[in-house]
């Protein structure tokens, strides 16, 4: 169940969720902002997560909500792509005729990608994956003022310096080109768990930070983009919610970066383990609770 509303590196070494940290407890690094750099498990746990996310009917809802608005564009990139769900629907939207691109700073993300559009049979002469920093000037790759479109579907979150990958996105863009930001505001972020509120607290906190190196980014987007170049339009908000005795998009987020909680050492496995039982007992209660906010930006290039 949800609910919409509207409103107008580390590099060298491979990193590994587990590997042993200095004494003193950090926030655990982001994964998807190192994704480059991630060993093969933990690599294989987040193309898992990413596929099971485009299969979820609430994810879905969010990026096809803004594909009529990209049904006259003709090259359109999305930077970030991961393993190249939201290029794979868009090319297989009926009212869509041009190409895609996706970029992303994972190879292994990347291989995943061309063997599953190849597997959906989608059509090789437009779309495209290519291998791209979005921390760095990617002209020279991606090409200057090549794209009508550029997509950032929950990747601004997970950038280190939201404002010059948005600057960076403006000189991909061909004059009064189409941005669209999805991300959420991941300070919203909560499970509920009534057994041991503080530790529910600590938990909601806890998988923030393991997840997004800039959980607070779209509270800054309407500075942000006239600073880059971009001219915001509109703003779409939808709350995405699942209450009760059925959940996936909740479920398998807490499935996926739990690890990297514990193995951070921001809480201890035991006190994890407990959130989780709490969070399983609740939903075969059918009193499961977990939300977030999410914001969809549409700018032009001004």
């Amino acid at each position: 169940m949800y609910r919409r509303g509207r409103h107008a590196i580390v590099r060298g070494l491979r990193w590994r969720w587990g590997a042993a940290r200095s004494a003193a407890i950090k926030p655990p690094l982001d994964p998807h902002s190192v994704s480059n750099t991630l060993d093969s498990e933990a690599s294989e746990r987040l193309i898992h997560r990413l596929e099971a996310r485009g299969r979820d009917a609430i994810f879905r809802s969010l990026f096809l909500s803004y594909f009529p608005d990209l049904r006259n564009c003709r090259n359109v990139l999305e930077i970030g792509c991961g393993t190249g769900v939201l290029v794979r629907a868009l090319v297989s939207d009926k009212s869509f005729h041009g190409k895609v691109t996706g970029s992303d700073l994972s190879p292994v993300f990347l291989e995943a990608a061309r063997r599953l559009a190849i597997e959906e049979g989608c059509p090789p002469d437009r779309i495209s994956f290519v291998e791209a920093d979005a921390n760095q000037p990617s002209s020279v790759v991606l090409g200057e003022a090549s794209y009508d479109a550029v997509i950032m579907n929950t990747l601004i979150s997970h950038v280190p310096d939201p404002a010059a990958v948005l600057s960076d996105a403006a000189t991909l863009a061909a004059p009064g080109a189409r941005l669209v930001v999805m991300d959420g505001d991941y300070l919203s972020l909560s499970y509920a768990h009534p057994k041991d509120p503080e530790l529910g607290r600590r938990m909601d906190l806890a998988l923030m930070q393991s997840v997004y190196a800039q959980p607070h980014a779209v509270r800054d987007m309407a500075a942000m983009l006239p600073a880059a170049g971009w001219q915001l339009e509109d703003v779409r908000s939808q709350c995405v919610s699942e209450v009760g005795a059925s959940a996936s998009y909740w479920v398998s987020f807490a499935k996926a970066y739990m690890p990297g909680v514990w193995q951070s050492g921001t809480i201890d496995k035991a006190s994890v383990d407990s959130w989780w039982q709490g969070q399983t007992e609740s939903l075969a209660a059918g009193h499961f609770f977990a939300a977030a906010n999410y914001y969809t930006f549409l700018a032009r290039k001004a």
